[in-house]
């Protein structure tokens, strides 16, 4: 009914809790929408929380960036063994050499995010993008840190008759009336840009021969077809036990445990070669967080484990401490950081 309002005319007002029947319909399918997009986000989150439920329920693979035989390939290998007795699952590797790791990075970046595939990297995940323009993805949102899995340091090696110290060499390369060669696991490889920025710091020039991974380097170097190499520090100590190779000098901020006796560049005079280096598993972007986890503890109780320590040394690596995935995170952020500001400093650009 209209009321009669105090200045006599009559108002169409209605009571606080009066609703047209056009309003209500305005509202129920206010309601049903809400409601079917509601039921729409729950269908697209379910798939996720159940794959990371019955995760893994098939084999898991891991993908090296290097030939099988190399110093990150028999990790990888030896890293699967151990998961899958704790997934209850195989832990497949799966090589895919070239092109300085982006053949294997771009393969995991366009992979599902399921789960069931990985990428085992080093920090050349991070500085390919900042000295290769040929590297597309982005380190951050392509992928996932899921655990540092150890750390790694290189070493310039040279045949047993050649120079008997880093002095020695750098004397040797200046006075050459050509640029003495070295070997590297690949071009853009962490290894090939420590020479470089080695050569700059020396003020020599050197001609860069780039291999697919360490172990086609070993021959050359031992019939002295390269004049050095830059090689990880598991590959100078088994070449330099014997005498095959002599080591000159380690990268990083303190000598490699597994070499005490190797002094860094910085102690001989040489700067710069400090940048983090580390390898670990990575994660396609979107990786159910679940799985990402659980993967990582897997990781992290097989690095706690004695005899996997023991087979670690053995090979010259450091064990990284435990980390959870935010942590490595932060660490991939930081290293990312100490290649940008190596770039702006050395001006070394691979491509």
């Amino acid at each position: 009914m209209n009321e009669k309002a105090s200045n006599g005319c009559y108002s169409n007002r209605k009571g606080p809790s009066t609703v047209t029947m056009k309003e209500s319909q305005i509202m129920m399918k206010i309601n049903r929408r809400k409601a079917m997009i509601a039921a729409a986000a729950a269908a697209v989150s379910q798939p996720s929380l159940a794959q990371a439920l019955s995760w893994p329920a098939r084999p898991v693979t891991f993908v090296v960036p290097y030939p099988a035989g190399g110093q990150m390939d028999v990790v990888a290998r030896l890293l699967a063994r151990n998961v899958e007795q704790i997934i209850k699952q195989p832990v497949l590797v799966d090589n895919r050499a070239g092109a300085n790791t982006l053949i294997a990075t771009n393969y995991v970046a366009r992979s599902p995010a399921d789960g069931y595939t990985f990428l085992i990297n080093s920090s050349v995940l991070v500085s390919n993008p900042v000295v290769m323009s040929t590297a597309k993805y982005n380190a951050f949102t392509d992928f996932i840190p899921v655990a540092r899995k150890y750390d790694w340091s290189v070493a310039w090696v040279v045949p047993p008759k050649s120079a008997q110290s880093l002095e020695l060499f750098i004397a040797q390369a200046r006075a050459s009336s050509k640029p003495l060669t070295f070997g590297s696991p690949g071009h853009g490889s962490a290894s090939h840009f420590y020479a470089e920025m080695f050569a700059k710091a020396a003020g020599i020039k050197i001609t860069h021969v780039p291999y697919k991974g360490e172990a086609p380097i070993v021959a050359d170097l031992l019939e002295a077809r390269l004049d050095a190499a830059m090689v990880t520090v598991g590959l100078a100590q088994e070449l330099s036990k014997d005498g095959r190779v002599r080591a000159l000098a380690a990268s990083g901020t303190r000598r490699p445990k597994s070499m005490p006796n190797l002094p860094t560049f910085g102690e001989l005079g040489v700067p710069g070669l400090t940048a983090e280096s580390y390898v670990g598993l990575f994660a396609p972007a979107q990786t159910p967080k679940a799985i990402v986890n659980r993967l990582n503890a897997a990781v992290n109780a097989v690095s706690a484990s004695a005899d996997f320590q023991k087979q670690m040394f053995a090979n010259a690596l450091e064990i990284a401490p435990p980390l959870t995935p935010e942590q490595f995170a932060a660490v991939v952020r930081k290293s990312s950081d100490e290649w940008m500001n190596i770039k702006s400093q050395t001006g070394i650009q691979i491509d």
